[in-house]
């Protein structure tokens, strides 16, 4: 069972500690991190969520993602994710910190109110050289910049997880670089 520290909704900490399950089910602030990799073409590396994920399964998203376990900090959390989900294995200090969102949602399974902290990291990877957690990764691949313009106009039709703000916001930082 994952514990994840308790937010206000300015994003400090309570001091309460709760289970993910709990935190979900009374729709308690929490931090997740969300982490892109940019190859030297700049093509945005997408995974596909599992299909026994509890929210968006099947659906394209993030190049890797999850929730701070309790004490967790955010850089540290987030390169622990990059090495579970696809064997990606890099220091804190390697990932540029982007901006942080408010995301809330709900659906038969969650009431859900993240504080997000966007991360990205540019790397050459081959696609067959990432090592995919099959719980939470079916597949990853290598969108161009122009592709992915494309995909976040109808993320619903193009099964791309609805992360409306941070999907335009690294659109425009990728763009202005």
């Amino acid at each position: 069972m994952e514990n994840l520290d308790v937010l206000d909704n300015q994003g400090n900490k309570t001091g309460e500690i709760k289970s993910r399950d709990e935190v979900h089910k009374k729709g308690l602030w929490h931090r997740t991190v969300h982490i892109w990799i940019i190859n030297s073409n700049n093509d945005i590396l997408m995974q596909l969520r599992s299909p026994e994920k509890k929210s968006n399964p099947n659906k394209w998203t993030t190049s890797a993602s999850g929730h701070l376990s309790a004490g967790d900090e955010s850089a540290e959390g987030a390169a622990r994710e990059l090495g579970e989900e696809i064997g990606l294995y890099v220091n804190p200090e390697e990932l540029e910190y982007l901006f942080t969102i408010h995301e809330q949602f709900t659906n038969d399974n969650m009431i859900n109110n993240e504080i997000v902290d966007v991360y990205m990291i540019r790397r050459d990877i081959e696609i067959n050289d990432f090592c995919l957690q099959k719980e939470e990764v079916s597949a990853v691949k290598w969108v161009k910049q122009k592709d992915f313009k494309e995909l976040i106009k109808d993320c619903e039709k193009n099964k791309i997880v609805p992360h409306i703000e941070m999907l335009e916001r690294l659109l425009e930082i990728l763009e202005n670089n």
